[in-house]
């Protein structure tokens, strides 16, 4: 980058990846700065010529040669990366890859929002793509892939799973450092039913007639070690259960699958899922049913109870239910499955 000191006359600016400045491999053209994005290998030599802009121009500059760092974003915070700071010159990119499928396979739109804490500091963010070259292009959507000299906007992008974006951002006022608060959300939070694991047993009923494809947003933000079940309420209610067959996966907020069953007929238990070594930090759990021969998924019922901790003790199995297994710490509860409620 190219620097001018006086911002009454415009540079240019070559890239040349030979001594003689006769192979020209990049440019920008006529503004106060000039910025030439370049990837290189290690041990290659490219030579950098900034000029006037025109023969009577008199420009003065500085140049600075920075090393690209892309941080990674991920959905389920409510602030990803808090209290961002761009250089006057500088630049932050981040890297998002798009962590669940939506119905068919279309993807899902994802909203990057950036909150400047001045409202005077102004913001420039582009989002990216790598193509087939390994070239950033500009992927648009709508007009909503960019904005320029705003302090608080956003960047939204439909992606596919795995589909990976990189958004660039950087400070819109000449010479001014900017702050800013970047938050990202998507994906299945747009149209998701809310499970808040406590500290004690608890079922959940969720009427998801007319879905194929349900996502249910899990809060632990305890990590509490809990058994996670889903009923299939309606399929109990038929003798032969046998045309509904139901597909459940657990992820975490940055799509990693930490458990899963792909043919649930009726009941499916995923035992300590949140234990799992890929849950690392996370505290917010998407829950994904899918009714795979295409019948509406109906009512489950989604049940957490505490991990039993076993201590050889003759007397363990007094606090187990001897139906279905869920542990109650001897008070009255009530067990979805089965329909009993008895004094354990």
């Amino acid at each position: 980058t190219a620097y001018n000191n006086d911002y009454s006359y415009d540079l240019d600016a070559e890239l040349f990846s030979d001594s003689a400045l006769k192979n020209e491999v990049a440019y920008y053209y006529d503004n106060y700065n000039v910025r030439i994005q370049y990837d290189l290998a290690a041990g290659q030599t490219v030579y950098f010529k900034p000029h006037n802009s025109s023969s009577s121009d008199y420009a003065k500059y500085n140049v600075k040669v920075t090393k690209r760092e892309i941080k990674n974003a991920v959905i389920g915070n409510e602030r990803t990366y808090e209290n961002q700071t761009i250089a006057a010159d500088g630049e932050i990119w981040y890297q998002f890859t798009a962590p669940f499928a939506g119905s068919n396979d279309d993807g899902y739109d994802y909203y990057f929002y950036f909150n400047s804490s001045d409202e005077y500091k102004y913001l420039n963010a582009v989002s990216y793509y790598l193509d087939e070259n390994g070239e950033y292009k500009v992927k648009s959507y709508g007009g909503w892939e960019a904005f320029y000299g705003y302090s608080s906007y956003h960047i939204e992008q439909r992606l596919k799973q795995g589909e990976t974006i990189y958004i660039k951002t950087s400070a819109s006022n000449p010479g001014e450092e900017a702050n800013f608060t970047l938050s990202v959300s998507g994906g299945p939070n747009t149209n998701y039913r809310t499970l808040s694991i406590g500290d004690t047993p608890n079922n959940n009923s969720f009427y998801l007639g007319g879905d194929y494809n349900a996502w249910i947003k899990i809060e632990n933000p305890d990590l509490n070690e809990f058994n996670l079940t889903l009923t299939d309420t309606e399929e109990l209610e038929y003798e032969n259960p046998t045309y509904r067959n139901l597909s459940v996966k657990l992820f975490t907020a940055d799509g990693v699958l930490i458990a899963e069953d792909t043919s649930v007929n009726n009941v499916v238990t995923f035992e300590n899922p949140f234990a799992d070594e890929a849950v690392g930090d996370n505290t917010v759990f998407y829950l994904n049913i899918v009714e795979v021969n295409n019948w509406w998924i109906g009512d489950v019922v989604i049940s957490y109870d505490p991990v039993v901790v076993e201590d050889g003790d003759e007397d363990d199995d007094e606090d187990v239910c001897p139906e279905c297994g869920h542990a109650n710490g001897g008070h009255y509860e009530y067990c979805s499955q089965f329909g009993l409620e008895e004094e354990l």
